[in-house]
């Protein structure tokens, strides 16, 4: 009975975790495979990457340090490969434009990012050449989070 219980509890898991990917999938504009393949690539679980998207959510400016930025690296590794995996970044650079043309349609961002400064704050970042394909991920996430708080 106990190994009868454990199969379905891991089957409710695989059931969960692969209606977690199609989500994903949805929301990047791509297939599952491509999610699946970015969630491999970069090593990171499902577990691993709710963890990480509760701790962005809860996340304030005067909150980020070097220890912080680490605990996100994984996270920040996987939304690059999927941006590149949807051109939305090529060869270490942010493909402005389809970034934000992404956030002007993402209902989930409310209150939407203003085009001007998502544009503005993008730009900044390509423009800097001392800063890695990663920094440009994670200020990229800034400039989602600064850009709803100019918003309110």
């Amino acid at each position: 009975m106990e190994k009868v219980a454990f199969f379905v509890l891991a089957l409710i898991a695989v059931v969960v975790a692969n209606e977690i990917v199609e989500e994903m999938a949805k929301k990047f504009e791509t297939d599952s495979a491509t999610v699946q393949k970015c969630l491999d690539d970069t090593g990171i679980t499902m577990e691993e990457l709710g963890t990480s998207l509760k701790e962005w959510a809860e996340l304030k400016d005067e909150d980020i340090n070097e220890m912080t930025k680490q605990s996100l690296m994984k996270y920040v590794n996987f939304l690059a490969c999927m941006m590149e995996k949807n051109e939305m970044m090529i060869d270490s650079k942010l493909v402005v434009d389809k970034i934000v043309e992404s956030a002007q349609n993402d209902k989930d961002l409310l209150p939407p990012v203003p085009k001007e400064v998502l544009t503005e704050c993008l730009t900044a970042l390509n423009e800097n050449s001392e800063i890695s394909r990663e920094d440009r991920v994670f200020g990229l996430m800034f400039c989602m989070m600064d850009g709803q708080t100019d918003k309110k």
